[in-house]
């Protein structure tokens, strides 16, 4: 396989060698995650993949394949078309978890590998941080959908935890709606929980910096095999990425947990291959255990 291929929608050549990891370390030894912790992983994947979906009164496929988001409701659906910005608001008694979803993009290579690379200076207190400005543009066309109505669902339900969950792009905007939430009201960062898959770097390491430095409940960051869409934009761009990563490992399809110091990301899990990307990489970008996200 070429180190070089065109993205057939930018015709923009991504240097695949240059996402190959720098350093590899491989006498740390990584944890197996337990089957509580990956269950929930796999409810959270769930209603990642509802939000590429309508799901009100939530009869969509994603909702109704399985029974692991069963009771929830719908407080909001949100959808605009420029900047593309799609996601919901919903409660499950069940689970005490107010979910906000982030729909990913079918297009999330256009995203990374095309002008959109630019990076902005967001949020303003931390002159710092740089972001994606391609995914800052679809957060802030969000914002106005659901921040108020999330600030009074935590108030009305003082024992629930937000959980935000997204896939590829909805993972990134998940990442934003994190750290603007938690800067924003630091009362209820303690009831925040993050949860992306496949999700691309966000910005630069002051930002992944920042986000390690939030005291969220929990951050899962899974990624999947040899997917490519983690690797992406390219840290020689300047991007990077936080820890807190899942792995489910390529040669066992094992889950594992990069449960090491480092703030940033580590070349024990995903980045650990030094082979090129596969054919297989998008069917693993888009599918996480029994979990579709189209």
């Amino acid at each position: 396989m070429s180190a070089y291929c065109r993205h057939a929608e930018t015709d923009t050549p991504i240097d695949w060698e240059a996402a190959l990891p720098l350093d590899v370390q491989t006498d740390h030894e990584l944890n197996l995650v337990d089957s509580d912790t990956e269950s929930n992983l796999v409810v959270f994947a769930e209603y990642a993949a509802a939000a590429y979906h309508n799901v009100e009164g939530w009869n969509c496929n994603a909702c109704t394949k399985t029974n692991r988001t069963e009771n929830t409701t719908v407080i909001k659906q949100f959808s605009q078309m420029y900047p593309s910005s799609n996601g919901y608001l919903a409660v499950n008694d069940r689970l005490k978890r107010i979910i906000l979803g982030f729909r990913g993009s079918r297009s999330v290579l256009s995203y990374v590998s095309d002008l959109k690379i630019k990076m902005t200076q967001w949020p303003p207190s931390q002159p710092e941080s740089y972001v994606h400005s391609g995914f800052l543009d679809v957060y802030l066309a969000s914002f106005e959908h659901f921040h108020t109505l999330v600030e009074e669902e935590l108030i009305r339900r003082p024992d629930y935890t937000l959980a935000i969950t997204g896939h590829s792009l909805g993972g990134a905007v998940s990442v934003l709606a994190a750290i603007d939430l938690a800067l924003k009201h630091p009362e209820l960062t303690g009831r925040v929980e993050l949860y992306t898959y496949g999700q691309p770097r966000v910005g630069n390491r002051y930002m992944a910096l920042l986000f390690d430095s939030l005291p969220l409940a929990s951050a899962f960051r899974v990624t999947n095999m040899q997917d490519v869409v983690p690797r992406l934009p390219l840290r020689s761009w300047g991007y990077s990425n936080f820890n807190h990563e899942y792995w489910i490992r390529t040669d066992d399809v094992k889950l594992v947990h990069c449960a090491v110091e480092e703030k940033l990301e580590t070349e024990l899990c995903s980045l650990s291959s030094q082979e090129l990307p596969s054919h297989r990489w998008l069917t693993q970008h888009l599918k996480f255990w029994d979990v579709v996200f189209w």
